[in-house]
This record gives C-alpha cells, sequence and structure tokens, in this order.
C-alpha cells in the first residue's frame, strides 16, 4: 500500500535533487579543474606518441593516413584552446572571488560547465585515436615486369606458362625452377608469369629481383621489402633484415594473403631464410600461400634448391623462330634470296630468341644481300658455344654507322649486372669521356644521348629499364661488351666479391684506360691506384658492405682521368692528387658521405659536378671557381640548408642546376644581409636549359624571375614535390601546390603555359578555368594534367572565352576534388580539342553535370583508352552517341558511385538511332550506380514508352555490342532486373566475354531469359561469379518443355554465393544443374548460402559428361541440400581431376553421395588431396547410414589433408585399418573436432603392425565420447607407427583413456612417433600420465616443443628416465595444472644423484600450477646450456627450480610471479621470491588476526549493549 505524501512534501522532493546538483558544482570545481589538467597533459602525451610515430613512419617513405593528420591537427587545436582556458579562465575566477577570500560561486559554476563539455570532446578524441594503421593504405608500387619489345607467345613457351601456372596453383608445391641456356628466354617467360599473377590478382604480394651472377642480398632486400609497402628496412644486417621480412611476409601470409616470389637469373644456391622469404616443406601454410619461381641456367642448381617441380626451357623450333624473325624484319625486303638466307641464319642461331632477335635487327637496317650473305657465312663458322658471340659481334661492328653508339655501347658494361642504368648518367660520363663532342650545347647533347639509346635498343644490344628515363642490358650483351671492351679499348669491371689485387698483379692495368670497381668489402679496397692511362673511373660499394671509407692516399695523380663517379662512399677528405686531375671533366658523388671537399676548386676544367643524395649541409664556396661548369646535380641532398649567393651567380656558363630538395632560399630583397642564395642569383644564369628546383612559398619568386630558355625542368612552388620524374626523363614538370596567388607571378605563369607535365592542388584561382586570360598558344605542349582541390574552379576550359583547341597533346588526365567543377568543357569544343587524351580520370566532382560536350562532328576522345569516373553525384550520363562513335581506341571503363547516372551513352535525338559498337572495349566495371537504367539512352525511352517500370527490364545491354570485352564487373546497382533480355545479343555483342562478376544487385532475378531459343553458347567465358542477388531465382530462364541447352565451353571457375531465393540455373526445380547445361571445362565451383537449393546435379552421366576437369568442390550454407551426387545405379564413380571436397553447414544433408537400394558401388576420387567435412549435424554416411563414415566402397589414394568437424552421428571414421593404409596412403595431415559419439579415430583389428607412413598433422579436439585414438584388440602385440608424424594436438577429450587402450599412460611401448616435434595436450581431465616407463627406442626423440594445460589430474609431465629421449626439447609449457607437484616425476628409482642434460632447452613457462614445489623432487643435476628464458606465474608453493645443481649459462632473464631477474641461479631466484611470499603470507595472516581481535572487540562492545537493552 502506497503511503500518501502531502504535496508540498513532493515538491520538496523535486526542488532538492536540482539544488543538490548545482551545489555539486561549487563543492568540486578544484577537483574537476585538476582532473581536467591531468587529462590535458595525458592528451599531450598521447599527442607526442602519435608524433613520433608518424616521424618514424615518414622515414621510412611511408605517407601518412588523412585520418591521422586530422587528429593531429583537431588535438593541436583543442591543446592551444584548453591550455588558453586553464590559464585565462582560471585566472579570471580567481580574480572573481571576493577580496581573494570567498568564491565566486557563480564564474566557477559556468566554468566548470565549460571543462565538462571539453572534457567530453577530450573523449571523443581519444576514441578517434584507435587508428589500425598510421600510414596510407596505398598500393605497393605496381611490379614492373620489362618484356622485350619484340617478345611473341609461342606455343612452346604458353605451354609452359600454362604448366608453371598450373604448379603455382596447386598447394603441394611451393618451388618451381626454370632452366635453359643463356639467350633462350627465361628472363621473358618469369616476366610473362609475374604479369599473369598480377593481372589474374591470384597472389597479393608479387615479389621479383634478378639476383644475378654476384647477388648482393641487401640489394635483393630492399627490392622486396620496397615492393611490399614503401617503406625501409631499420636493421642494417642482411640478418636483420631478413628476421623483419620473414616477419611481415609471415604476417601477410596469416592474413590469408598470397605471395609470389621470382628470382631470376640465379647462378648459386640461395638460402630462402637468408632472404627473409618463408620457406618450409613441413609447414602447409608456406605450401599453399607463398610460391617461389626460381629462373636459372643450371638444373642442378634447381634442385640444389630443392625446386619440387622443374621446368625446360628449349630453344624455339624452326617455326616459331621464323616468326620470330618475321615480325623483327620487314616482310617487304624478304624476296626470295633473302629468304633463303634468313632460313640458314635462323637455323644457325639454334633457336635461341636472342641470338634472332640481334642478328634480324641488324639486318632489318641493312638492305644489302652482301651483307646478309656475310652475316650467315660467318654464324654458320663458328662453333656453337660461339655463335651468340658472332652474332653480338656482327650486330656491334653494324654500330660504325653511327658515330659515338659503340662506345655508349661499351660504357654500359661498366654498370653492375642488371642494373638499371640512368640515360642520365650515360650523358655525364659520355660528355666527360670526349664523346659527343660535335655537340655544342646541352640541349643538342640530350638529344643526341637519346638518340644512340634508342637506336641501341633498336639494334637490341640494349632492353627497356624498369622506367623510361633507364635502359638495361642483357648478361650475355654485357659479357661480350666487357670482352669487346677489355680487349679494343683496356676497359676493366671488377664485379663485387672479387679482388683487385688479382688483377693489378698483372701487366695489363698498365694500359687500363677506364675501370668499374664494385666493392663488397673494405679489405678489397686497391691500397694504392695508379693507373697512369686512366679516363675513367668508378668505384661503387656494394650493397653487401654496410660501409666504406676511401683512403686518403689510395688514388695516386692521374694526368689523363676524365671521369670519376664514387657511389655510397665515405670521403673525409679528398685526397690531395685531386689537385692534379686537371683533365677531370665529370665528378660524381652519388649517395656519398662528404666532410671536406674544399680541394674541389682547383679542377678548372670540370664541366659536371653532381653531388646526388649526398650528405652535405652546406655548397662549399670554392664551387665558385669551376666557371667551365655546364652541369651542377645536388638532387637528393637532403641535408642542404645552405647556399652563399656568390656560388651559383658565379657560374656563369651552367647549364643545368638540379637542386631539388634546397628549401633555403633567401627573400629576394636588397637587404639580403647574411648573403644568402636567393632566386635572383637564377638571373645571371643566362645559358640555363636545365632546371630542377623547389620553391617553399610563391612570394621567394621575383616578379622578373623569366626562364626564357629553359628546355627541361622540374620545378615546384609550394607543398613538396612527391613525385618521382625526373627532370631528363621528363622533359618539363611544374608542380603549383598551397599557391594562393592570383594572378600567378609571370614567371610561373610562363612556364604554366609551355609545361608537359603539370600537377596542381589547392589553389584558388582559375575558377574559369587554366584559358582564363592567357594568350592562346598556351599549353600546347601539355602531355599530362593532374588537378586536386581547386575549389573554386566551375570549368577546366571555357570555350565560349577561349575559341581555340583546347589541349590539344593532352594525354592524362586526372581531376579529383573540384568541389564546384561542374563541367571539363564549357562551350562546344573546337577542332583538335582534347584529340590525344588516352586516360582520362574524375574523382569526387559533386557538381558535375557532363563530362565533355562537342559538336556531333568532332572526335574529342577519339584516342581515349581509359576512362575511370567516381563520387560524381550529379552526372546523369557519361558520354554522348557521337563521342561514342569517335572514340575508337577505348579499352577499359570503371564508373562508380555516381547516385544520379541513369545511362552510359545519352541518345541524341537528331542522331540516327542504331547500334553503339566499342570495337576495342577490354574492362567494363560499374559499380554503385542506384539510377542507372540502361547502358544507352535509347533502349530506356523505348521501355518508358511501352509504360514499364523505372527497373531495367528490357536487358541493360540493348542496342551496344562489345566484341573485344573481356571482363564485365555490375555491382551496387539496385534497378537492374535483368543483364541480357535476349540470347542473340549477348553471342552477337559479347563474343570475347571473359569473366563476369554481378554483386550486390538487390533486384535481379535472371541473367538471361533463353525466350523460346533452343541454344545458347558462353562462347569465351571463363568466370562467373554472382553474389548477393537475393531476388534470382535462376541464371537463365527457359520456357517450359522447352528443349534449350546452355554451353559454356570455356568456363573453368563459377561462383553462385548469397542467392537466398535461388531455385535453379534454369529452371525452379531445387536442382541447380541438369541435361540442359554443359561446363566441360569446368574446374572450380563454389555455392554458398543458396536457399532452396535440395540437390546440385540429377544424374551421374551429367557428372562424367559436364564436369569432367572439375577440380575444387565448395559447398556451403545450404539449408535444405540432401546431399551433392545422385549416383543412381552406377556401379563404379570414378573422379579423375576432383583434387578439393569443401562441405560445410549443410544441417540436411544425410549422405555426400545418394545411392539407390541395394547398389553398392566404388567410389574412386583419384586426384583429391583436401576434404573438408564441416558442420553436418545430420549427416549419417559418405554414401549410405551407417556408423563409421568411410567404408571399403570409397578410395582417396592422394587424400594429403582431411578435416571433420562438427558431424554428431559417428562412432568410427574407418571401418578397419587396412581401409586407411589402401585408400588413405598419402594423408598428412587429419584434424578432427567436435564428434560428440566419436569412440576412436582408427580400428586396427587384429593386426601386428600398423603404419601410418605419411601423417605429419594429427589435431583431435572435443570429441566427448571418445576413449582411445586407436582401438586395438586385447592382448594383442600390435605396434602402432607414425613414422612422419610432426605435430600431435589432443583437446578437450574428458573420456579420454589412453592412445592405444585404457591405460594410465597417454603413451606406452605399443606406439612409436620417431618424428614428433610438437605436443600440446590441453584440457584432459582424466590423465594422470603422459609417458610410460618403457617407449619404443627412438620414439620421441624429435620433440622439441611440449605444451601441457588444464590437465587436472596429471601429476608430472616427464618421467625422469624420458629425460635422454627428449635431447631435443626447446620449448615447454605447462599451465593451469591443479595436482601438479613435479615436472620431472619418479622415474622408479635408480636415477638420484644423476647428471641430466637438455642441451637444447631454451624456453621454459610453468603457470598457475598451485601444488608445484619444484621442477624435480630428486637430487639430480641439471644442465641446460642454451636455456635463455623461464616464466613462472602463480606457483606459490614452489620453493626450489631443481634440488641439484643447476647450470644455466645463457639464462638473459627469468621472470617469477611478474617480477623480472637477470641472476643465472635460477634456484636462488626461486627460493628468494619464495621468502618474500611467505614474507607477504604472514603479515597478512598478522593483519587478519589484528583484524579478528578488533572485530571480537566490537562484538564485545556490541553484546554488553544488547544486554544493556534487555536488562
Amino acid at each position: 500500500m502506497e503511503i500518501p505524501v502531502p504535496a508540498p512534501a513532493k515538491n520538496a522532493n523535486y526542488s532538492v535533487a536540482p539544488i543538490r546538483q548545482q551545489f555539486d558544482y561549487f563543492s568540486s570545481y578544484t577537483s574537476i579543474i585538476k582532473t581536467f589538467t591531468e587529462k590535458v597533459k595525458d592528451l599531450e602525451a598521447e599527442r607526442d606518441e602519435m608524433q613520433l610515430q608518424v616521424t618514424d613512419v615518414r622515414s621510412n617513405g611511408e605517407e601518412i593516413a588523412d585520418s591521422v593528420i586530422k587528429w593531429l591537427n583537431d588535438v593541436n587545436a583543442f591543446l592551444v584552446e584548453s591550455n588558453k582556458f586553464l590559464n585565462e579562465g582560471t585566472n579570471a575566477t580567481d580574480a572573481n572571488c571576493i577580496k581573494g577570500l570567498l568564491p565566486n560561486l557563480c564564474s566557477r559554476y559556468q566554468l566548470r560547465k565549460k571543462v565538462e563539455k571539453k572534457m567530453k570532446d577530450m573523449e571523443a578524441l581519444m576514441k578517434r585515436k584507435n587508428f589500425t594503421q598510421i600510414s596510407k593504405d596505398v598500393q605497393p608500387p605496381s611490379i614492373e615486369f620489362t618484356i622485350d619489345e619484340d617478345f611473341v607467345p609461342f606455343d612452346s613457351r604458353k605451354k609452359i606458362a600454362d604448366e608453371i601456372w598450373t604448379s603455382l596453383k596447386s598447394d603441394d608445391i611451393q618451388m618451381i625452377g626454370i632452366y635453359g641456356m643463356p639467350g633462350v628466354g627465361k628472363t621473358n617467360l618469369v616476366a610473362q608469369i609475374g604479369k599473369q599473377a598480377e593481372s589474374s590478382n591470384f597472389f597479393d604480394v608479387i615479389l621479383t629481383v634478378v639476383v644475378s651472377q654476384n647477388p648482393d642480398i641487401l640489394h635483393i632486400q630492399d627490392r622486396f621489402v620496397g615492393k611490399i609497402r614503401r617503406t625501409k628496412f631499420h636493421e642494417k644486417t642482411t640478418e636483420g633484415r631478413a628476421s623483419q621480412l620473414h616477419k611481415i611476409l609471415e604476417t601477410r601470409l596469416e592474413e590469408g594473403k598470397k605471395i609470389l616470389v621470382i628470382l631470376d637469373d640465379v647462378w648459386e644456391k640461395v638460402k630462402m631464410s637468408d632472404l627473409g622469404i618463408p620457406f618450409s616443406y613441413d609447414d602447409s601454410k608456406f605450401q599453399k600461400s607463398c610460391k617461389i619461381v626460381v629462373a636459372s641456367r643450371d638444373e642442378r642448381l634447381c634442385l640444389q634448391m630443392g625446386c619440387q617441380k622443374i621446368h625446360k626451357v628449349e630453344p624455339l623450333n624452326q617455326n616459331e623462330a621464323w616468326s620470330l624473325f618475321e615480325k623483327i624484319v620487314d616482310h617487304d625486303i624478304l624476296t626470295m634470296d633473302r629468304r633463303n638466307i634468313a632460313s640458314q641464319i635462323i637455323k644457325a642461331c639454334g633457336g635461341l630468341p636472342l641470338a634472332i632477335n640481334i642478328i634480324a635487327s641488324m639486318l632489318r637496317n641493312n638492305n644489302s644481300l652482301d651483307c646478309w650473305k656475310d652475316a650467315v657465312s660467318k654464324i654458320t663458322r663458328a662453333n656453337l658455344d660461339r655463335r651468340m658471340f658472332t652474332v653480338l659481334q656482327l650486330s656491334y661492328k653494324f654500330l660504325e654507322k653511327e658515330s659515338d653508339a659503340q662506345e655508349l655501347f661499351l660504357l654500359c658494361s661498366l654498370f653492375r649486372e642488371d642494373a638499371d642504368i640512368p640515360i642520365y648518367d650515360l650523358l655525364i660520363y659520355g660528355l666527360g669521356w670526349g664523346l659527343f663532342q660535335d655537340t655544342t650545347t646541352l640541349e643538342l647533347a640530350f638529344m643526341r644521348v637519346n638518340a644512340r639509346v634508342e637506336y641501341l635498343k633498336s639494334s637490341s644490344l640494349l632492353l627497356e629499364g624498369t622506367k623510361k628515363e633507364f635502359v638495361k642490358i642483357h648478361d650475355i650483351v654485357r659479357e661480350y661488351a666487357l670482352s669487346v671492351a677489355h680487349k679494343d679499348q683496356h676497359m676493366f669491371c671488377v664485379e663485387a666479391g672479387s679482388k683487385f689485387d688479382n688483377l693489378a698483379s698483372t701487366d695489363s692495368l698498365k694500359l687500363c684506360t677506364s675501370i668499374s670497381l664494385q666493392i663488397n668489402d673494405a679489405a678489397n679496397f686497391p691500397s694504392k691506384l695508379e693507373l697512369p692511362e686512366l679516363k675513367i673511373l668508378k668505384l661503387e660499394r656494394g650493397f653487401n658492405c654496410p660501409s666504406l671509407v676511401l683512403p686518403y692516399d689510395m688514388i695516386a695523380p692521374m694526368q689523363k682521368l676524365k671521369v670519376l663517379s664514387m657511389y655510397g662512399i665515405q670521403i673525409m677528405a679528398l685526397p690531395p692528387a685531386f689537385k692534379y686531375f686537371q683533365e677531370l671533366h665529370t665528378l660524381s658523388f652519388d649517395s656519398c658521405e662528404i666532410e671536406d671537399i674544399s680541394i674541389i676548386g682547383e679542377l678548372n676544367n670540370l664541366f659536371f659536378l653532381c653531388f646526388r643524395g649526398c650528405n652535405i649541409k652546406a655548397l662549399p664556396e670554392e664551387i665558385g671557381k669551376l666557371t667551365k661548369l655546364k652541369i651542377l646535380d645536388l638532387s637528393k641532398c637532403e641535408e642542404l640548408t645552405l647556399v652563399l649567393s656568390n656560388v651559383i651567380s658565379s657560374l656563369s656558363r651552367l647549364e643545368g642546376l638540379l637542386i631539388g630538395y634546397f628549401k633555403g632560399w633567401a627573400v629576394s630583397t636588397e637587404d639580403n644581409r647574411n648573403n644568402y642564395a636567393s632566386l635572383e642569383d637564377l638571373k645571371s644564369l643566362s645559358n640555363l636549359v636545365l632546371l630542377e628546383v623547389h620553391i617553399p612559398d610563391i612570394e621567394l619568386w621575383p616578379e622578373d624571375l623569366l626562364f626564357e630558355n629553359l628546355t627541361r625542368f622540374k620545378i615546384s612552388v609550394g607543398g613538396n614535390f612527391e613525385t618521382q620524374e625526373q627532370a631528363f626523363g621528363s622533359s618539363k614538370i611544374l608542380k603549383l601546390k598551397d599557391v594562393i596567388h592570383s594572378p600567378l607571378k609571370k614567371g610561373v605563369d610562363d612556364l604554366l603555359q609551355t609545361a608537359e607535365i603539370i600537377y596542381m592542388q589547392n589553389m584558388t584561382n582559375f575558377q574559369n578555368g587554366l584559358y582564363e586570360q592567357r594568350d592562346v598558344t598556351c599549353f600546347l605542349e601539355l602531355k599530362c594534367l593532374h588537378i586536386k582541390d581547386l575549389n573554386e574552379m566551375k570549368y577546366l576550359a571555357d570555350a565560349t572565352i577561349a575559341k581555340v583547341e583546347v589541349f590539344p597533346r593532352l594525354e592524362i588526365l586526372t581531376i579529383r576534388s573540384l568541389a564546384k567543377l561542374e563541367e571539363i568543357n564549357h562551350g562546344d569544343l573546337l577542332g583538335k580539342s582534347f584529340g590525344e587524351l588516352q586516360e582520362l580520370s574524375l574523382g569526387w566532382l559533386p557538381q558535375l553535370m557532363s563530362i565533355l560536350k562537342s559538336p556531333a562532328e568532332s572526335a574529342p576522345l577519339q584516342n581515349l583508352r581509359t576512362l575511370t569516373v567516381w563520387g560524381c553525384h550529379k552526372l546523369k550520363s557519361i558520354f554522348s552517341q557521337s563521342m561514342v562513335r569517335n572514340s575508337l581506341q577505348l579499352v577499359d571503363i570503371k564508373v562508380e558511385d555516381c547516385e544520379a547516372l541513369e545511362e552510359i551513352v545519352d541518345y541524341e535525338s537528331e542522331l540516327e538511332v542504331s547500334d553503339i559498337v566499342f570495337h576495342q572495349l577490354r574492362f567494363l566495371w560499374l559499380s554503385g550506380l542506384p539510377n542507372l537504367k540502361s547502358f544507352l539512352s535509347s533502349a530506356n525511352t523505348l521501355a518508358e514508352d511501352n509504360h514499364q517500370a523505372p527497373c531495367i527490364r528490357v536487358g541493360l545491354f540493348q542496342q551496344v555490342a562489345f566484341p573485344k570485352l573481356e571482363l564485365l564487373v555490375l555491382k551496387n546497382m539496385h534497378s537492374l532486373r535483368e543483364i541480357w533480355s535476349n540470347p542473340s545479343q549477348l553471342e552477337l555483342s559479347f563474343p570475347r566475354l571473359k569473366s563476369l562478376y554481378l554483386i550486390k544487385l538487390p533486384n535481379l532475378m535472371h541473367v538471361l531469359d533463353m525466350d523460346s531459343c533452343e541454344t545458347i553458347c558462353f562462347q569465351s567465358l571463363n568466370i562467373l561469379e554472382i553474389s548477393s542477388c537475393p531476388m534470382m531465382e535462376v541464371v537463365a530462364t527457359i520456357k517450359e518443355n522447352a528443349t534449350a541447352l546452355i554451353k559454356f565451353p570455356y568456363l573453368q571457375s563459377m561462383s553462385l554465393r548469397y542467392l537466398s531465393n535461388f531455385q535453379g540455373f534454369h529452371t525452379e526445380r531445387s536442382t541447380l544443374f541438369d541435361g540442359k547445361v554443359a561446363f566441360p571445362k569446368l574446374e572450380n565451383l563454389e555455392l554458398k548460402e543458396l536457399g532452396r537449393l535440395t540437390a546440385i546435379w540429377t544424374s551421374p552421366p551429367q557428372v562424367k559428361l559436364l564436369f569432367l576437369r572439375l577440380k575444387r568442390i565448395d559447398v556451403s550454407f545450404l539449408p535444405n541440400l540432401m546431399h551433392v551426387w545422385d549416383v543412381g545405379s552406377c556401379e563404379t564413380i570414378r573422379f579423375s581431376s576432383l583434387s578439393i571436397l569443401e562441405i560445410s553447414y549443410c544441417p540436411m544433408m544425410e549422405v555426400v553421395a545418394k545411392i539407390e537400394e541395394n547398389v553398392t558401388p566404388l567410389f574412386e576420387f583419384l586426384c583429391l588431396q583436401n576434404m573438408v567435412l564441416r558442420s553436418l549435424s545430420n549427416l549419417k554416411g559418405f554414401h549410405t547410414e551407417r556408423f563409421a563414415l568411410f567404408d571399403e566402397k570409397v578410395s582417396f589414394p592422394k587424400l594429403e589433408n582431411l578435416e571433420l568437424k562438427q558431424l554428431d552421428n559417428f562412432k568410427e571414421i574407418w571401418t578397419c585399418s587396412s581401409q586407411v593404409e589402401l585408400s588413405f596412403l598419402r594423408l598428412k595431415e587429419l584434424n578432427i573436432s567436435s564428434l560428440p559419439n566419436l569412440m576412436h579415430v582408427w580400428n586396427t583389428g587384429s593386426r601386428e603392425t600398423i603404419r601410418f607412413r605419411s601423417l605429419s598433422i594429427l589435431k583431435i579436439s572435443y570429441c566427448e565420447m571418445m576413449e582411445v585414438v586407436t582401438k586395438i584388440e586385447e592382448n594383442t602385440t600390435a605396434l602402432i607407427e607414425f613414422p612422419c608424424l610432426q605435430h600431435m594436438v589432443l583437446y578437450g577429450l574428458s573420456n579420454f583413456k589412453g592412445f592405444l587402450m585404457e591405460s594410465s599412460a597417454l603413451f606406452d611401448e605399443k606406439v612409436s612417433f620417431p618424428a614428433l616435434a610438437k605436443l600440446d595436450i590441453y584440457e584432459m581431465k582424466d590423465l594422470t600420465e603422459i609417458w610410460s616407463m618403457q617407449l619404443p627406442p627412438g620414439s620421441f626423440h624429435e620433440l622439441k616443443d611440449i605444451t601441457v594445460c588444464r590437465c587436472d589430474k596429471l601429476r608430472s609431465v616427464i618421467p625422469l628416465n624420458l629425460l635422454h629421449n627428449i635431447q631435443s626439447l626447446r620449448q615447454l609449457i605447462v599451465t593451469d595444472c591443479k595436482t601438479v607437484k613435479e615436472i620431472i616425476g619418479d622415474a622408479g628409482g635408480g636415477l638420484e644423484h644423476a647428471k641430466v642434460l637438455m642441451p637444447h632447452l631454451e624456453f621454459i613457462k610453468l603457470a598457475y600450477l598451485p601444488m608445484l614445489k619444484s621442477v624435480c623432487h630428486h637430487s639430480c643435476d641439471f644442465e641446460c646450456p642454451t636455456l635463455s628464458t623461464v616464466n613462472l606465474e602463480c606457483c606459490y608453493k614452489i620453493e626450489t627450480f631443481t634440488c641439484g645443481d643447476l647450470k644455466t649459462p645463457m639464462l638473459k632473464f627469468s621472470r617469477v610471479d611478474w617480477v623480472k631477474h637477470f641472476d643465472h641461479d635460477l634456484n636462488t631466484i626461486v627460493q628468494y621470491a619464495s621468502q618474500e611470499r611467505h614474507k607477504d603470507d604472514n603479515n597478512k595472516n598478522d593483519g587478519d588476526k589484528s583484524d579478528d581481535r578488533s572485530n571480537q572487540a566490537i562484538d564485545s562492545c556490541d553484546g554488553d549493549k544488547s544486554d544493556d537493552k534487555s536488562d
């Protein structure tokens, strides 16, 4: 009953609470201010920690994620405001106190409310700090596989490539070898494999490197890590880097990534562990997911490295060789006479592609029949092993026609094997050496060296580099070049790893004119270098050499020296001999550490001076004396901070200045008191044609600074220059970032109008486009334009203002994040506007209404090859009809996340309605287009005229054709209900379609409407994936009683997933496939969450005829599926190709294969390697209902991995052991989990010896009824052998009695494990002993790792007498075992005072063992020479580690109850911890007694009081 309360009392209750709340604001003011101040400090610490991480990530060369940068900016702003608030707010509050005595309650109240709001803001900031990664999740640099331009994909090479690709997909093969004679085309083949891997997306990480004859491990590791994540190594040694790289790659593997490593040109055995590549035949994770391809000349090397599959690359056959020759030589000059000669030449070349390439390239440029005859004569006369050199000799001699070409070719041989040779280095070396003397200017020299390089490439003597500013030379061609250089020019190249002194002992060095020394060890540095005829000296530190110091007196005066180049060398001071180098023209220091180079000012004839990547901080004044200097290269000098003004301005003849990293430019004013260099100094360089410079602020640019003569430049103004192009490779590059200046200064604007590559970001001008108020001749040379964050720009080009052809040579256009951009061009385009555009990328342009508008007769996109559009939410169409008809070169279209897009091609009423053909399109990706109605708007108009609904009903691709389309992706398109409305449209318009992906199409009903068509053929389709289409019922609709046939003659992979309403492939029969569909080449079938499906195949003939090549079946989450196969009355079912079978989460499945009654067929899975049966709660047998899963009627002769999980009905897996040995011969991994009724795994019967020959991993968990692993008959003397078992896991077997029989020990003398390396035992509640006293000889000798956890009845772990069996033990972990009193148990007597050696034990962890008193109670002496770490946690009764002596010389630290100790004596440590624990217990007991006495006194007082009350 509720007691009534008077109204005033109720009101009082309502008013007290708010008053109390307000009072709390006053009373806890000091406390909350203190708390807030501490939290501000905590936030500052978090900010500082994050800033350190950001600095570290940036030092690795990685970009910082935008979210991290924003968080730091927000935190900094918050901290500034908070500190200001604390300083000013609290002072103001104190000042408002009444005479400083009483607090101003009102002010404090307001202040506290503000503090509470700020604390909420602070909490929000802290929550945002949970970043998964600091760096941007960017794609690593694309792998650049260099394939010869004349490469032809011959059938013989395609066959090998297909075989290699098959091996790469196999779970059994990790390392693949490729070998063949020099010049046969191994490099091109592995490059082809790499490209195929990259395009297929089968591998997530692809690492490729050329190892070469003298491998630099550090260089290889640098290449690898750079390709993985654009980062650098912290470690300096090869071992440290290998460990770091291994961890990175292993993390990727654990994430489920697949890795491909390609090692080309391997000469000697390379250990994967030395490189850091995860490699193990024993670890299935590495075997399946980390693949390695090795290319070498030697088959034996492939065998030594452990290649499991080796492929030989044979020379080309006669037809292939002739095809290659014809491809290179102009067909018109191949008269009958020349054909006969060519046939002899090809035969003489022995089918070697390199030889054919070189000789054909030479003959292509020579029409003389006598020359052809001379060539065949010389080649055929040469010995077989010399014919390649003869071909090279002929080609080299032919170079005489072009001056300087031979010398430039020989110059390339001085660079390391497989190096990317910078063309810029060839220029400065060549000019310094005396080449190109008839070129009077630097620009002419640039053109000459480019021309010669192109000539050498066309002669096949040089190859394309990884980037356009580099070239490469084939190792065989380089060998020839070195031989000629040595013979004719006395040029030498000492490779890394060779000793110079061996060469110096010969007389040939006295005539040496050029030498390249690659030094991997400081000991190999020449003691004295005296070469009187030397003109070129190249010193290079090898990648395997961490540091190399130039000896002060190593270099002697050499009067004829013209070129001196050093790479990666520490120079304390230039040797005094430098002042005698008066003929020196080129001096290059690349990535050197330099201290004193003041002597450089005496090199009066120096033309080219390079400090690229050096550590110089200030440019020496002495350089100003080099008045003949033409090029000064200070690129990548990140530490350069000081340049005096008179240095650069004194170099009046300077033609090239590269100073891109220097940020210390002074303001160009007369009041430059420090005399620092400013941009004013560049005015005096009237000959300047090459300039690379970064200008941090536009205000540093003088108004009158103009560069009218520049022919090549790389200039950035404002933000940092992040692009990688070199000024030499890309002629004219300009980047403007954060430039807030309107209008632009004239010098900058002039460069903008003449540049070839432009980057513009975060600028406020250019509202009406780039042509506004500019000369009609502007942008005539522009080839590449990147624009981002120009938020005022409405048009890129306003054709109503600029009555010119806009961007006539533009090839690449990228526009990102322009908030106000409405059109690319405003007004109609003229003539050749955008006529050369090849790549167009538009992203996040929320106001964009159209892409390009032009009259029907113009063709602005006639050369467009790639179009990418995303995040343009007002765009309604991509093309007009007229634009498409002129876009004949379009190859790739990707359109994503454009909410308003209704059609791809807009219908133009003035044009005749006809089919649109995309003649060259190969890739089409449409995603996130919720309002797309049709591809061509005329089709949509027809649908609307017929009063159809907005959803697409007439097919997406009406009236459009894609004769070369290979990839089609349709994703996240809500309006799509049908892809093709009739079969003829599909066959005629998509004849080459190879891959079809339909993903997240919520209204899609079917893919194709067969109508009355009898046969439809997807003639090229290779991959079909349909996913997350909840309304789809069938793939293709067929009329009832129709006899239609659907053919997929080349389909290899089919994936149907998340189709909740799916009923069948073509009919609503709840059966996926019947006789009306054909997949003769299907290899991979994945079916997942197909809600209504009850059967997959209807009859066995289909399996045989239509699915002959099926290799993988993955069936999961099919709630109504009853079986996988219905084999009918067939007597023998043979699956000849199936290698992977996975069936999971099908609760209604009773058998895998359904058979008719009274039929006993034989099932043969001849190639099955992996089988997974998981969560099949109703499964009763593989083919019949019985207690055992497998019987003698099923055969798996190649099965290696078997996983059985959550199968409720089985008591046995195999009915007899003979079946295991016959049908499961190769079983390597067996994983059994959650089989609640399973009694045992194997039943051996009465056999005397059972040998499980291949099993390497055995895992059994949560089988509550299991008593033994292997059942044997009573009184049998059988020996069970597991000769290959390496890892065993027993987990949660609550009813377990023993491995073979009910016994007190898990293992006894009847079971043998000679190879077991890792043993894990968890939650074995009734286990009292692990090992008995007697074991078979050799058993457990390889055991390295023991883990025992939660075994509540276990008394000890290892019997003392067994320790001699497990001498390989490295790690021992025992945790959560309530009754364990000792680790080393009773040996039955006789071993007291014994000496026990554990030679390999490294780690021990003992935790939560409440009864443990010591590791061993017996007085034995233990010696553990490698033990380094011991952890003891919550073992409260342990008093000593061992009762005898204990030697642990390598013990680094031990942790006892979470306290680290660094003493080697474990017994002392444990005893000390025990004593401390007793002290704590005593103190606690004393405290408890005191508390008891106090409580008794209180109780006594209470008792007295109660007595008084009762009285």
